[in-house]
């Protein structure tokens, strides 16, 4: 068995190299960010057509390396992937239980599950008028001000 040991050190770096690293950090979250808006827009989750959709943009926009502008684009594919799963997941579960409440009555289910499944492309456009499921999570509902590193 290989043991790994991971070291984590702190950068010293001159003022230059630290404007440099924060661009390139910033370039690389500006990739991943377009990468996910696109994939969600064309309902897209393939990573080759995401990289036909979205790489020569990125190399003209940008002054990152091809290999950075991949990497963001395969984290994208992944959050877009796992989005999609999770979705499908609380679909079912939703149906699951609104079966449910068929057999039994609406009383058997918690009272928020009492409003109206709206789908998440309609959630926009009704944000007031309903309270959303507690297992519904905001991270569908906006990107914006999420970033691949955490800044």
């Amino acid at each position: 068995m290989i043991e790994t040991r991971t070291i984590r050190i702190q950068l010293k770096t001159a003022p230059e190299q630290s404007r440099l690293l924060l661009q390139t950090m910033q370039e690389y979250t500006d990739c991943y960010n377009d990468v996910c808006q696109r994939a969600d827009a064309e309902k897209i989750s393939n990573g080759l057509d995401l990289h036909k959709l979205t790489y020569a943009q990125h190399c003209a926009s940008t002054h990152l390396p091809s290999q950075l502008i991949c990497a963001a684009r395969v984290k994208a594919t992944e959050s877009i992937k796992s989005v999609i799963s999770l979705r499908k997941k609380q679909i079912q579960l939703h149906q699951k239980r609104l079966k449910k409440a068929e057999k039994t009555g609406p009383s058997s289910l918690p009272k928020l599950h009492r409003v109206n499944f709206v789908p998440f492309g309609m959630m926009h456009a009704r944000s007031g008028l309903i309270e959303t499921p507690a297992w519904f999570p905001s991270c569908m509902f906006s990107r914006k001000g999420k970033s691949a590193i955490g800044s």
